[in-house]
């Protein structure tokens, strides 16, 4: 479609869009009509996307026939790998995160609000870590795709 010029063609591009899409009314297809009774370029123009709407569905339509569409399949291999390193993760971040608070709280120079705010922090941290854990627990062996591979 051109850039519309006028109003006139603006309402004729909506019309087209919606010919198109199989959405006209019975009024707008005759406001359609009547707009391209007056211009024998808008018919033809009109045809044209017609017609390549129906080349792109039926291209879509054989597509989705011909298409094997199948989820990601993760091995017991695999599976076991990325449980054991997620967990190993998780544990080796606690044990950092502990072992440097203990060291923190056992520095007498420290002042008491710094020792204050890194336990607020660690226990935001440790709280967050165990939810991670949790939801991760949970989602285990719940696969939302398990339906669609029978």
């Amino acid at each position: 479609m051109s850039q519309p010029s006028s109003p006139d063609d603006e309402h004729y591009e909506s019309l087209a869009v919606k010919a198109v899409d199989g959405q006209l009314s019975a009024e707008e297809r005759a406001e359609l009509d009547a707009l391209l009774a007056q211009s024998s370029e808008r018919a033809a123009e009109l045809e044209d996307f017609l017609s390549i709407k129906e080349t792109t569905d039926a291209m879509t339509q054989r597509i989705l026939t011909t298409a094997r569409i199948e989820p990601p399949r993760v091995g017991r291999g695999a599976r076991w790998i990325q449980r054991s390193s997620f967990l190993a993760l998780l544990f080796g971040a606690l044990l950092l995160c502990g072992y440097g608070t203990y060291h923190l709280f056992v520095d007498p120079e420290l002042p008491p609000v710094v020792k204050l705010a890194t336990l607020v922090g660690m226990s935001g941290l440790f709280a967050l870590f165990s939810y991670a854990l949790t939801v991760r627990l949970r989602a285990t062996g719940k696969d939302p795709y398990q339906e669609i591979d029978r």
